[in-house]
C-alpha cells in the first residue's frame, strides 16, 4: 500500500526500515526520476516546460552519494539537455546523471564530456529510419487531422512517434482518441496513453522497464519516481528485480508523484505517494541523510 510522506513516521514502521535499508545500499544504488511532472512542472503546452530548479538541485546535493543518478523521459535526448544542463553546469562538482530520452531510445550522460548521446543498442539505424519515415507520414495525417477539426496544439512529434495531447482542448478528446485508434490500426502501431494524451509508437520500443534493467546492473538497490502511465513499467521492473532470485537482497523503493491528473493505477502499484515538489524535496533529503 502506498504511503504518504507525512504519515510514515505514524503509520508504516516497515516502510521506515524499508527506506533505512534502501539508505544503506546507497553506493550501490540509483536514482531515478522522470522529468515532466517531477523535476517538471506540468504545463498545457509541452513544447513550454520547464526544469523545478529548487526541486533538481535537491536531487543532486542529496543524491550524489548513490552509485546512479537518472532522468528519464518520453521527451528527446536533446530536449533534457538543453533544460537541464543550464542548471546543472551552475552546480558545485556535481555527479554524473545519466539521460535517458523516448523511454530509453536515447541516452546520454552529463557531467562526462566522452559520452555522445547514443541509441537504443537492441534497434538498428535501419530500424530507427524506417520508424522515422513512418512517423513523418503518422505526422502528415495528424496535422492534417488537427487542421480539419481546428485544434490547435494537438500534435507533438518526436521523431520516432508522435503524441496527441488534449489538454487544452478537452472537449475534443474523445475525436482525438478515435483518430488515434484509427491511425493506429492503420500502421500497426502502440497505443501508450498517459495524462491528458495518447502516444503512437511503432512496435519494438524500449520502455522504462528497460531503463530500470539497464541501471540496476551491478547494484543492489534502485528508486524510482514519477507520476504518469510509462512509470508503471519502472514500478513493475524494479519488483521483478526485487523478488528474483539473482538479486535476493535488492532494495527497492517506488515513488508516485500526485496531481489531480496522476493514474490511480499508479499510486496504488507506488510505495510512496508524495504531493507536489515540497515533499519530494523532502524525499531526497530523508534518502540522502546518510550522505550528508
Amino acid at each position: 500500500m502506498a504511503t504518504n510522506v507525512d504519515n510514515w513516521m505514524k503509520l508504516d514502521r516497515n516502510l521506515l526500515l524499508r527506506i533505512d535499508r534502501f539508505k544503506g545500499s546507497s553506493q550501490s544504488a540509483f536514482v531515478a526520476c522522470d522529468f515532466d511532472g517531477t523535476l517538471s512542472p506540468i504545463v498545457e503546452v509541452p513544447e513550454n516546460a520547464y526544469l523545478d530548479e529548487q526541486v533538481f538541485e535537491v536531487f543532486v546535493a542529496c543524491c550524489k552519494g548513490f552509485s546512479k543518478l537518472a532522468v528519464v523521459s518520453g521527451r528527446r535526448c536533446n530536449f533534457l539537455f538543453e533544460k537541464i544542463f543550464p542548471k546543472y553546469n551552475q552546480l558545485n562538482s556535481p555527479p554524473p546523471i545519466e539521460l535517458f530520452g523516448l523511454y530509453g531510445l536515447e541516452h546520454q550522460i552529463l557531467g562526462d564530456k566522452k559520452s555522445p548521446e547514443d541509441t537504443y543498442p537492441l534497434i538498428s539505424k535501419d530500424e530507427l529510419l524506417a520508424m522515422e519515415a513512418l512517423i513523418d507520414q503518422v505526422a502528415l495525417e495528424a496535422f492534417n487531422f488537427a487542421e480539419l477539426e481546428n485544434l490547435i496544439g494537438v500534435v507533438e512529434k518526436k521523431r520516432y512517434m508522435l503524441t496527441l495531447h488534449w489538454r487544452r482542448q478537452l472537449q475534443a478528446k474523445e475525436s482525438i482518441e478515435a483518430f488515434a485508434q484509427k491511425v493506429a490500426s492503420t500502421y500497426n502501431l502502440e497505443l501508450h496513453y498517459g495524462k491528458a494524451n495518447v502516444e503512437l509508437r511503432p512496435p519494438g520500443l524500449p520502455s522504462k522497464a528497460n531503463v530500470v534493467q539497464w541501471l540496476a546492473q551491478d547494484l543492489d538497490g534502485g528508486c524510482y519516481i514519477g507520476d504518469d502511465m510509462g512509470d508503471i513499467a519502472a514500478f513493475s521492473e524494479l519488483r521483478t528485480i526485487k523478488n528474483s532470485k539473482t538479486k535476493p537482497d535488492f532494495q527497492a523503493l517506488t515513488v508516485a508523484i500526485r496531481s489531480d491528473e496522476t493514474p490511480s493505477q499508479l499510486m496504488d502499484e507506488a510505495d510512496i505517494v508524495l504531493d507536489g515538489p515540497a515533499e519530494l524535496i523532502e524525499f531526497f533529503k530523508l534518502i540522502g541523510q546518510v550522505n550528508q
